[in-house]
């Protein structure tokens, strides 16, 4: 029996459960679903304000009052109950998947409900950590940047390794005991362990997508792998072999083309992009872009859905040129989407499969690394916009590693209880082709768990590329002047979430998500990095 029919049968288990309740007959009214819709939809924009003002302001996040505010909407039974008997029901039309997604957004707010004081106190405590260095205090949440700019080795092992240190003292505990508080909880619920309960409420097989990936990682290790070496020759003048990990961020420099990137044209160039396929950021008063630099804002670009889609928040922290640019562009392909949902049930607006959105901002970002739109909309250089293409390229190519490996690592992560920093060091070292130390697992096994929203990423590799396929085919090389492209965008920002990754792609015309697109991509992007 797969993984993903037990996680089926299970839940079923727990929903016949909470249905004997009640009748068996599903008795909400629509009246009643829309009241839910609204409760979740303003819990949500208290939640998102909260989130956003420690991210952009530092402020102490306070969650209490929130969760004291709605527990009578993520605590109502008898609601719970006769979602869980509808859903009982069986897996047909609309209906099933909107009373699905109404069923994950209770889970996970009941689950967060439970452990929100441990968010708190891990979100404080990032956002207030400061690390003693060379008589300098350095933010925890600014050590990445400083160790990316940094040429002093000695400096950035030192670092490190007090860095390294503050995630295991003060960090790791609270992400443990969150990781098996989801576990206790899901189990609480029918569940075997939390991956069960994501697959169930996400409708996806992890397995069958690990099995697609791992197709993927082997057709590109060839190329990454002379990627890699190349830029730690370069970069560093060092062999694989001899890597640290406080040498590794230095391999994704770009300064060299940073001036190409001025932050004061960031948002203008934005601009010109969405122009040209019919969208106009400055008539769009439901998106706000925070570009400011401040000392406790968090240097993570974010994009916060306060509300769809009158009030979409995008954060970035400009520092770099290149990164800056692809970050925005990123972010602002989610506020686009949500911005322009038209989709009016709250459930299907947001709560389905969010690699539908990173699909959109990964559309925007990659045309950092298109080189027609570095030569013909940047004006580039040919031989500066190959060398972008080919930093790009390496880039991208490691972050799709990394979530292959987090994937088969998060898996482990959620359903074994032993061995955990092994098993981490070996899935990086792995497909990431990078020595891991056992100390630097340790500093960052719990940091990295995403509870699979990497798989949304996954997902978005490969169904960008089908669309960008598309967009190509349709509308012509480039896309991105094109109107009819914006057209399309829209249509399909439209829906929100109410469609999958799968059925998105159906919709284009292809049979399912196909992973030939994106190892095309990456051979094509080769080519044109390399050409000489």
């Amino acid at each position: 029996m797969s993984a993903r029919q037990l996680a089926i049968n299970s839940a079923v288990a727990i929903l016949l459960i909470f249905s004997a309740l009640t009748p068996t007959c599903f008795a909400l009214t629509e009246s009643e679903l829309d009241s839910l819709r609204n409760e979740l939809s303003e819990f949500n924009r208290f939640l998102s304000i909260e989130y956003y003002n420690n991210a952009a302001y530092g402020e102490e996040l306070d969650l209490e009052p929130i969760y004291e505010r709605f527990y009578h909407l993520i605590y109502n039974d008898r609601t719970f109950s006769e979602i869980s008997a509808g859903l009982a029901e069986g897996e047909e039309g609309e209906n099933y998947r909107s009373l699905l997604y109404l069923y994950k957004e209770l889970c996970y707010d009941r689950m967060w409900e439970e452990l929100y004081e441990l968010d708190e106190e891990y979100y404080n405590a990032e956002a207030t950590l400061t690390v003693a260095i060379d008589g300098e205090d350095i933010a925890y949440r600014d050590i990445g940047l400083v160790l990316h700019l940094s040429d002093d080795r000695d400096f950035r092992r030192r670092l490190t390794d007090l860095s390294q240190q503050l995630t295991i003292d003060h960090l790791n505990p609270i992400l443990m005991e969150m990781v098996e508080g989801k576990t206790e909880i899901a189990r609480s619920w029918g569940y075997q362990h939390f991956a069960d309960l994501w697959e169930y409420t996400h409708e996806t097989d992890l397995y069958e997508l690990q099995d697609k990936m791992e197709g993927v990682a082997d057709s590109t290790e060839e190329m990454f792998h002379s990627l890699l070496s190349e830029r730690a020759g370069t970069l560093l003048g060092m062999e694989l072999e001899a890597l640290e990990t406080y040498d590794r961020t230095i391999l994704f420099r770009t300064s060299e083309y940073d001036h190409y990137f001025p932050s004061e044209a960031m948002i203008t160039t934005l601009k010109g992009f969405l122009s040209g396929i019919d969208i106009y950021l400055e008539e769009q008063e439901s998106i706000s872009i925070d570009d400011s630099h401040r000392a406790e804002k968090d240097p993570r670009a974010v994009t916060y859905i306060v509300e769809i889609p009158d009030d979409i928040r995008v954060l970035v922290k400009p520092s770099t040129g290149l990164d800056d640019y692809a970050s925005l562009f990123h972010e602002t392909g989610h506020a686009e989407h949500y911005a322009n949902c038209t989709e009016e049930r709250y459930e299907l607006q947001i709560m389905g499969d969010g690699g539908v959105s990173e699909t959109y901002a990964f559309l925007f970002e990659d045309l950092l690394c298109d080189y027609r739109f570095l030569t013909e909309e940047l004006s580039i250089p040919d031989r500066e916009a190959r060398g972008i293409v080919y930093c790009q390229l390496f880039s991208d190519l490691y972050s799709l590693r990394y979530y292959i490996a987090l994937l088969n690592y998060e898996l482990a992560l959620h359903t074994q209880k032993s061995g955990l920093i092994e098993e981490y060091r070996a899935k990086m070292e792995k497909y990431l082709l990078i020595p891991r130390d056992v100390r630097s697992a340790e500093a960052s096994y719990l940091v990295a768990n995403e509870d699979f929203y990497g798989v949304y990423y996954l997902e978005a590799w490969l169904l960008s590329c089908m669309l960008r396929h598309y967009l190509e085919e349709e509308f012509g090389t480039p896309w991105w002047r094109n109107p009819q492209s914006g057209q399309l965008l829209l249509s399909l920002y439209a829906y929100g979430e109410a469609l999958n990754s799968t059925e998105i792609a159906q919709l284009l015309g292809y049979e399912g998500l196909d992973e030939s697109h994106l190892i095309s991509y990456y051979q094509h992007q080769y080519k044109i990095a390399t050409a000489k």
